[in-house]
This record gives C-alpha cells, sequence and structure tokens, in this order.
C-alpha cells in the first residue's frame, strides 16, 4: 500500500485481540507504535476511533507521513495483539502520477508511445524537420563515405593494420582437417555403441566419458527430504522472527486457562439461562458459611473464636457446625450460644463437646439452614410445672381407678387413698350399678 509525502490519511488497523482471542474495543492511541524506516516510537496526539470487531480508524498526521520509505503500525501493549501494517511513503510527483492524475495529462503516465505529445508540455517533443545543424554535420563528413537507404559506403580504407591474408598452415591442410572432422562426425552419427549403461543406440551417442547417470529414486526421495527439512527450518525461523516483531504473545497454557476459570468471581456471572446462573442457583440453595478457628482464646472442645463468620449475636444458635479440618474432622455439634466480638469474629459455644479439641487455623462450616433445639430448650417446652402437676394428675386416677377394680367388686361403696409425690389422691365409689359394675366415682386430691 502506498501513501503520499507529508499527507494525512486515514488508515484502518486490527483486529485488536486480547490474550484470549477476543476483539479489544477499548484500545488507545498510545498502544500503537508507529516505525518510520526502522526508528519507532509509540503514537500519540492522533485521533483514532473503533470501527468494527477490533478494527481501529487512526489520522495519521503530516509528520507521520513525512519520511520516503517504509511505515508501519504496530500494537505495544503486552496484553494485546494485532497483525503489523505496512506502507510505503511515496514522493509526491510519484504517488499523484500514480494515483491522483489521469493518463495522459499533466502529471500523470501516458498510455502509449504514440499518445506521449498528450502530456501537455510536460515532455518535449520533436515535430520539425530537418536542422541547420544537422546539414552541417554532415559537410563535415569525408567525401568518400556516402549514405543512402541507411547503409554507409566507404571508397577506399588506407589503413589496413591487423589484417591477414596468408593462412599460416596453408589451404589444404585447413582442407584436411576440414574433412577429418566430418568423417568423424560421421563415423560417430552410423555407429551403434554401448553409451548408456547396456542400451544401444543407433544414431548420435553421447561421449561415453563425459556420460553421467541419473540419480536413483531413492537418491532424489533422500534429496527432497534433506532439502525440505532445510527449508521448514528456514520457514519456522521466520515465523518465529515475524512473530517477535509484530509483539506476538505466547498464547496461555491449558493449566492457566483452567485457573483463571475456577477463580473467576462467581459473582459476575448471574445471567439469565447460563450456566453461571445456574451455579449461582445451587450455590444459594446449598448456603454453608465457612470460618477459621483462631488461636486466642485457646480453642476447646465446646468453646472457640472464628473469622470469616460476622454475624449478629444469636444469628447462628442452633445451626449445625461440623470441623472442615485438622484433627476434629468431620465432627460436629449443635450451636449452642454466638456472640458477635464486634471485631468481626464471633465466639461459638457449642451444645455438645468435640471428642478433640481444635487448633487454630483449622476450618469450620455452619449449616444456616439447619435448626436444631437444644436438648435443655425441649425440656422446658415439655417439662413445665402446669404439665408435670396433669400428667401426676392423670397417672394417679388411673392407678386408683385400677386399684379399685381389683378390689372386693361386691362393696357397694369404697374409698381408696394414693399419696404420689407428695400428693394425696383419693378414689370414691358410692354404689353399684344393675350390672353389679361401680358408678358414681369421684376423683379428689387432698
Amino acid at each position: 500500500m502506498f501513501l503520499k509525502q507529508s499527507t494525512s490519511a486515514v488508515v484502518l488497523v486490527g483486529p485488536v485481540l486480547d490474550a484470549s482471542g477476543v476483539a479489544v474495543t477499548t484500545a488507545v492511541i498510545g498502544d500503537f507504535t508507529l516505525t518510520k524506516n526502522g526508528t519507532s516510537a509509540a503514537m500519540s496526539g492522533n485521533t483514532i476511533s473503533h470501527s468494527h470487531n477490533g478494527h481501529y480508524a487512526i489520522t495519521l498526521t503530516t509528520g507521520n507521513t513525512d519520511t520516503i520509505g517504509r511505515l508501519t503500525i504496530s500494537v505495544n501493549s503486552t496484553a494485546q495483539a494485532m497483525p503489523v501494517f505496512r506502507w510505503d511513503i511515496c514522493q509526491p510527483t510519484v504517488y499523484d502520477a500514480l494515483f491522483t492524475h489521469a493518463v495522459n495529462t499533466t502529471g500523470g503516465l501516458p498510455a502509449a508511445t504514440a499518445a506521449i505529445t498528450a502530456l501537455a508540455g510536460s515532455v518535449s517533443t520533436y515535430a520539425g524537420g530537418d536542422t541547420a545543424g544537422t546539414a552541417t554535420l554532415l559537410t563535415r563528413l569525408p567525401s568518400a563515405i556516402s549514405l543512402s537507404g541507411g547503409a554507409v559506403t566507404v571508397g577506399t580504407n588506407n589503413d589496413k593494420s591487423g589484417y591477414s591474408l596468408t593462412p599460416t598452415t596453408g589451404l589444404g591442410n585447413q582442407t584436411a582437417n576440414i574433412t577429418g572432422s566430418v568423417s568423424s562426425v560421421t563415423a560417430r552419427v552410423t555407429a551403434n555403441t554401448d553409451q548408456w549403461g547396456g542400451v544401444t543406440v543407433t544414431g548420435m551417442p553421447l561421449p561415453t566419458t563425459s556420460y553421467t547417470a541419473p540419480p536413483s529414486a531413492a537418491t532424489n526421495a533422500t534429496a527432497v527430504r534433506t532439502e525440505l527439512a532445510t527449508e521448514l527450518a528456514r520457514i519456522d525461523a521466520t515465523i518465529s522472527s515475524r512473530l517477535a516483531t509484530a509483539s506476538y504473545t505466547t498464547p496461555p497454557t491449558v493449566g492457566a486457562i483452567a485457573d483463571a476459570v475456577w477463580d473467576e468471581a462467581y459473582n459476575q456471572h448471574t445471567t439469565a439461562g447460563t450456566f453461571g446462573k445456574l451455579m449461582d442457583i445451587l450455590r444459594k440453595s446449598n448456603n454453608v458459611i465457612e470460618g477459621t478457628i483462631l488461636a486466642s482464646p485457646t480453642p476447646t472442645t465446646t468453646v472457640f473464636r472464628i473469622s470469616g463468620a460476622d454475624f449478629p449475636t444469636g444469628a447462628l444458635e442452633h445451626a449445625i457446625l461440623w470441623m472442615g479440618s485438622g484433627a476434629s474432622e468431620n465432627q460436629n455439634s449443635p450451636i449452642l450460644t454466638t456472640t458477635n466480638n464486634g471485631d468481626g469474629t464471633v465466639t461459638v459455644t457449642l451444645e455438645e463437646a468435640l471428642v478433640t479439641a481444635p487448633s487454630a487455623g483449622d476450618t469450620v462450616l455452619i449449616d444456616p439452614t439447619s435448626h436444631v433445639h437444644a436438648i435443655a430448650d425441649i425440656q422446658a417446652g415439655l417439662a413445665t410445672a402446669a404439665n408435670l402437676l396433669i400428667v401426676s394428675d392423670r397417672v394417679s386416677y388411673c392407678l386408683s381407678a385400677l386399684a379399685g377394680n381389683c378390689s372386693d367388686a361386691q362393696t357397694a361403696a369404697e374409698t381408696y387413698v394414693l399419696s404420689i409425690g407428695g400428693n394425696t389422691y383419693t378414689v370414691d365409689y358410692s354404689g353399684l350399678d344393675a350390672s353389679g359394675n361401680r358408678s358414681t366415682t369421684t376423683l379428689t386430691k387432698a
């Protein structure tokens, strides 16, 4: 491609790609380097705009195009890559002759020899007849020389130095040599001689002494493989050199890509219908709080301080806690109480002691969706004074009734007194019904 010297021009370069091969749409002018005939400098002050898919339109100034020769633009950012773009800066007259002026116009190129007069004075043409100078030149030529029909005729050549008309060996010798040579050629033409390693050739054979048999197929194949390896090495070296010149960056390894994927923040990938959103839903539906046990105060089997779980006092009570690492790994217990210490740490008291005390640096996992009531709370909900009294009354009644049924059924009226838990219970049977069973039973407590 060609550009006109000291002339502003808008050029399109790209695509600019990042290390993952994704088009970069936010490049700035300082990310590009301008090289004029081997002298490089970062670009600045130029107008730049993103066009499409990582391609950028850059306005070159007259200062960018002031040097005749090769001009290149490349990317200098180590996080980006782009093919190198090259232009040839031409003198204005050459550029205009090639691209600006029409053929057969002033400043343009002639279309054919016959049309050279159409250059409108740019090239002088001869349109007159003979000139006085030519006539004068002809008068100065010796009269012994004549010009006619394009031929030069010389009357007498007086200078014969270097000429010899006498043969050194005689005409007979020349004739004999010619005859002998012809006879030799004739003999060779008519001879049937084994010249090709077993193949008889009729006619003019090649001299046996100068003939070289062609190489075998195996030799040719070996030579081709050797030359191919040499050329491939040259190509590899050229490609490596070109990639280095173009600010090429080696793509990341499989391990680096995997690390980047797993280390990516998950809260940035929550678009509906994507696997990122699915993983976000699964994470929230299986929420687990992770904390780290601190060295102070010294952890025990029931009480320790953790970081990483800065929740209000009591927020995690009755949740299940289990050890994620250390000597107590997988041991678990309901949380009895939690106290926020105001410094980002929480003191945890377990309801049931671990088998072994944890150590500083061990991790704990808490399931905030679980809720296990403490045994004391369950007991407190069941064993109230009122409930125990009701139970005692019912048990006493049952025992009294049982005792009465076991007594003599022929007695019409009987009274039974039982003492349970410091309370006295009385059952009175006042009579028998028509079937002989006791009736009118009264339960009292003294």
